[in-house]
C-alpha cells in the first residue's frame, strides 16, 4: 500500500513547507493508530507528479490531495485537513471508504433495453445474475459502430 501526499511545494523551492507537511502527515498517521498496516508513505510534488493526479480525476482540485494506492484501487482524500487525514486513515483501515472510479456520470434515462454502461454502474449492470447481458463497446466516431447500433437495440428489444 501507498499512501501518497501531493502538494505543490518541493523541497528545492520550499524546504519548510515540505517538512511542515512530513511533520503532518507523520504526526496523523501516528494519531490515526495504523501502524500495523505495511504501507510506504511519499510526498509527490504536483509539478512533477501532476500527471497521476490527472489520472485520479483530482487534477482541477486545490492542493494538498492524499492519495492511498492499494492493490488495483485508489482511494482520494480531495479536502485535507489533519482530522480529514485521521479519518481517512481510520477509515481506510476499517475498511469503509469506496474506490475511485474514473468515469462518465451514470445516464438519468436508462429505461430502455439498452443501457449505456459507464465506470460507476460497470458491475451492477454487467455482473447481474439475473439478465443475460451482451455488451457492445461503442465509439460514436467509429463508422462500424454506428452502422451496427441500430441492430444491436433491435436485438435488445
Amino acid at each position: 500500500k501507498s499512501f501518497i501526499f501531493y502538494h505543490d511545494a518541493t523541497f528545492n523551492d520550499d524546504p519548510s513547507m515540505v517538512r511542515y507537511y512530513r511533520n503532518r502527515i507523520a504526526s496523523g498517521y501516528k494519531k490515526a493508530a495504523i501502524s500495523d498496516l505495511d504501507i510506504t508513505l511519499s510526498y509527490s510534488p504536483s509539478n512533477m507528479f501532476g500527471h497521476e493526479l490527472t489520472e485520479l480525476g483530482a487534477d482541477k482540485d486545490p492542493l494538498p490531495i492524499m492519495v492511498i494506492k492499494d492493490s488495483d484501487s485508489n482511494y482520494v482524500l480531495k479536502e485535507f485537513s489533519m482530522d480529514s487525514y485521521i479519518g481517512f486513515l481510520k477509515d481506510f483501515k476499517a475498511g469503509k471508504l469506496k474506490p475511485y472510479i474514473k468515469s462518465q456520470p451514470i445516464p438519468d434515462n436508462q429505461d430502455s433495453a439498452v443501457k449505456e454502461v459507464v465506470g460507476l454502474n460497470f458491475d451492477e449492470i454487467i455482473n447481474d445474475d439475473s439478465k443475460d447481458v451482451f455488451v457492445m463497446f461503442y465509439a460514436p466516431w467509429c463508422g462500424h459502430c454506428t452502422k451496427l447500433k441500430p441492430t444491436y437495440e433491435e436485438v435488445a428489444n
